[in-house]
């Protein structure tokens, strides 16, 4: 299957590697290209216990790829997720 992940902040990491391991196709999409560049370098953004494992195995076996597309990402996507900061977790509120 072909899937889009929105995102790749740790929540949007964390999905795609875990559906590339289960053997599908995944295209992240994020608007930050230095982490697109680091990502597709196979270097890791984050800290998860294991992942790096699997992100390097999936990136070799051509699962998982990154990009700054979001027309690529979503293209031939059976299923896409949103998985980035909302604006409610931007907003300050002061009293």
């Amino acid at each position: 299957m072909k899937i889009a992940v929105v995102g790749t902040g740790y929540v949007g990491l964390v999905t795609g590697t875990c559906f590339a391991e289960t053997g599908n196709k995944v295209t992240c999409v994020d608007i930050d290209m230095a982490k697109v560049e680091k990502l597709s370098a196979g270097q890791i953004t984050i800290y998860e216990p294991g992942l790096e494992k699997i992100f390097l195995r999936n990136i070799k076996e051509e699962r998982l790829k990154f990009t700054t597309q979001l027309e690529e990402a979503v293209e031939d996507a059976e299923i896409i997720f949103l998985l980035y900061p909302h604006l409610r977790e931007r907003m300050v509120v002061r009293i």
